[in-house]
């Protein structure tokens, strides 16, 4: 699949394209974001020098990923074979476990398969209530246009959710050690020494969510929404 077969798709079905070049221009202003943060300013003013390196390579990771997307997706759609949904669903699933897991400050043993089963119930679950009951694609139910999406959106929300929250209890198992000691001391069960982290790691995770859902109708989804139909 070449990047003309792309291209011709993309125009097929009236998506606008964007060139290597465009992608790279665009790149520019966190090139120069990532440049200020090393400056001797930066640094009086606390900027962590990690900051400049997560930029970099998140922006590579970006680029490189959006270079290939098109190549990458277009033969799964149109083969719309359920063995290259359901792996490429897999994929997915398994990549961001494994970007939720690594975010964190203080690594706990076997956070990774914990977190994948995690994912992997709670995001099977959803899909199978979303495609069973509500949307039902026509006319087979592994329609990658509905399930690669829906998916993709459910991960991209999961990881930040998940990687906020196990970050901000991993912290805490660490840095209170001595408050979960002394609430055992005093002949508390280990739920019941942990319930204030808990709660405090699952309310950081879910806040970027309901910000999310608090504004999706008039900021989230009008920002994500195609308009190429309204074009002249």
């Amino acid at each position: 699949m070449t990047a003309d077969h792309v291209e011709a798709a993309a125009t097929s079905i009236g998506a606008a394209t964007l060139s290597i070049k465009s992608i790279f221009i665009s790149s520019v202003p966190l090139l120069a974001i990532a440049l200020a943060c090393h400056t001797e300013w930066a640094q009086a003013s606390g900027v962590p020098t990690t900051l400049t390196q997560s930029m970099l390579e998140g922006g590579l990771r970006t680029i490189l990923q959006l270079s290939l997307l098109g190549s990458l997706l277009l033969p799964i759609f149109q083969a719309n074979s359920p063995f290259l949904v359901v792996g490429y669903v897999c994929f997915m699933v398994t990549l961001a476990a494994y970007e939720a897991s690594s975010r964190t400050t203080y690594q706990i043993e076997g956070q990774f398969p914990i977190i994948l089963a995690s994912l992997a119930t709670n995001v099977g679950w959803v899909v199978a209530w979303a495609f069973g009951v509500i949307v039902r694609p026509k006319p087979v139910w592994w329609n990658p246009r509905y399930v690669i999406p829906i998916v993709g959106m459910l991960l991209g929300n999961s990881i930040s959710a998940v990687s906020l929250s196990l970050d901000n209890l991993t912290k805490a198992l660490v840095e209170q050690r001595e408050e979960i000691n002394l609430w055992l001391s005093l002949g508390a069960t280990p739920p019941e020494a942990m319930r204030r982290l808990i709660r405090n790691a699952i309310q950081v995770g879910t806040t970027p969510i309901f910000n999310t859902m608090r504004v999706i109708g008039v900021i989230s989804i009008p920002g994500t929404m195609t308009v190429s139909s309204a074009l002249p």
